[in-house]
């Protein structure tokens, strides 16, 4: 088994591959690739572990450098990210390695990993970080080649399930509640399918940001990238509205019927009122997701053990929709 090292690929074979595997999401795909070159510059890199021509498992990872997200948006910032990339180097990814070969699947995850350790010590760097997909059985891999651990969790929501069984597995008094609740307030849902809509969803996703005092997102940055994975039909917007008013909204990626949560915000208006937007949301997804045929709806990430009062909210708010922690 030999391991191939490429900044392009058929873009139709490298994504058709994913969807055999159900370890394939969206952050492994050209479609996501593309989007992270085009808008912060990072480098994809395609790995692939083949024998006799066949692949066996690839990986998709990013070049980048040093202090990143700080310099990505400012003015001239590509051309800092060019130098930074050759002085400061990094990779990372996320949801990888994928492999397509189940006899074979611990061979290709360590031909793959110990590829990356190479290509990262051959420019004396380092590997960031480096996500697994939470529901593959092959974590000992990344181990056995000299990778360190940290804990952390998700919560998996497995919408194969009967849609009676996906509403009696929401916490009754917290999540079944709070959604007859919001029903009873007027509170509706609508996908979004154009940049007003989309521009409504950021402000409120961006006013979450600021309510939590964390960095706003470019608008630029997030629509370009909302508009080039929803032309290739893995991405969803929905917004959670009473009277007009924009109250919550949601991204949801959909490659591969493994769902995952980007970006989600709250109005300070809905909070104060009591209108519950966001559980609102949450049921509709799930309902969707399994009227879709979709097979898993990732809550994209908590801290298993949550420390602070606003980690210990997160953990409790995405605990009560009936996905396992993995």
């Amino acid at each position: 088994m030999k391991v191939h090292i490429r900044s392009e690929v058929d873009q139709a074979e490298w994504n058709q591959a994913l969807e055999k595997s159900e370890y394939g999401t969206i952050y492994q795909t050209t479609y996501y690739a593309d989007s992270i070159r085009d808008i912060t510059k990072e480098q994809p890199i395609f790995i692939t572990a083949e024998d006799h021509g066949k692949i066996l498992g690839q990986l998709l990872l990013f070049k980048t450098c040093r202090f990143h997200g700080r310099v990505y948006d400012k003015p001239l910032g590509s051309i800092l990210i060019k130098f930074l990339m050759k002085t400061s180097p990094l990779y990372h990814w996320h949801f990888g390695p994928v492999t397509l070969c189940k006899e074979k699947e611990s061979e290709a995850y360590s031909k793959i990993l110990n590829g990356v350790r190479k290509l990262a010590k051959d420019e004396g760097t380092d590997i960031s970080s480096s996500h697994p997909h939470p529901l593959n059985d092959r974590i000992e891999c990344f181990g056995a080649v000299g990778f360190e651990s940290r804990e952390a969790a998700t919560f998996v929501i497995d919408l194969t399930k009967d849609i009676t069984q996906l509403w009696l597995g929401l916490e009754k008094h917290s999540a079944r509640k709070n959604v007859e609740r919001a029903t009873e307030r007027g509170v509706a849902i609508e996908a979004v399918e154009d940049e007003d809509g989309f521009t409504e969803y950021f402000n409120v996703l961006n006013e979450t940001r600021i309510r939590e005092q964390v960095k706003p997102y470019h608008y630029t940055h997030a629509y370009k990238q909302w508009r080039m994975l929803q032309q290739r039909n893995v991405i969803k917007c929905f917004v959670a509205k009473r009277e007009e008013r924009t109250l919550a909204g949601i991204m949801i990626s959909t490659f591969n019927g493994y769902l995952n949560e980007w970006g989600a915000g709250q109005s300070s208006y809905a909070i104060e009122n009591k209108l519950y937007a966001n559980d609102m949301l949450k049921w509709h997804i799930i309902k969707w997701g399994h009227e879709q045929g979709h097979r898993y709806y990732d809550l994209t990430g908590v801290n298993p053990n949550p420390q602070t009062p606003k980690e210990q909210g997160i953990y409790r708010f995405k605990a009560k929709w009936g996905g396992r922690l993995v």
